[in-house]
């Protein structure tokens, strides 16, 4: 599954009927702040392989650093600077 819409949009999808994360899942919620959005967060709690919208970033950001200087992206210290950058948020 995967949830481009609005922080806030999705929530009403939680606990409902119409949809149940299960564990086989892969949920990709674009989002990244805030986060966990009620929507990963049940997919989390289900068992779902949940993705969030700061792995999109940082994987978008580390393809455009490595055509840039032909070197490999530090995708975890790209990672880790994202997550500091969104803790002061």
């Amino acid at each position: 599954m995967i949830s481009t819409v609005p922080a806030g949009a999705a929530d009403m999808l939680t606990g409902s009927l119409q949809w149940m994360p299960r564990p086989d899942q892969l949920l990709f919620d674009v989002l990244y702040h805030p986060w966990p959005t009620p929507f990963a967060a049940a997919g989390h709690e289900a068992g779902a392989q949940v993705i969030g919208g700061l792995e999109l970033l940082v994987r978008q950001a580390a393809l455009q650093v490595e055509r840039w200087t032909t070197q490999p992206a530090p995708i975890d210290v790209m990672r880790a600077a994202g997550l500091q950058a969104l803790q002061v948020r």
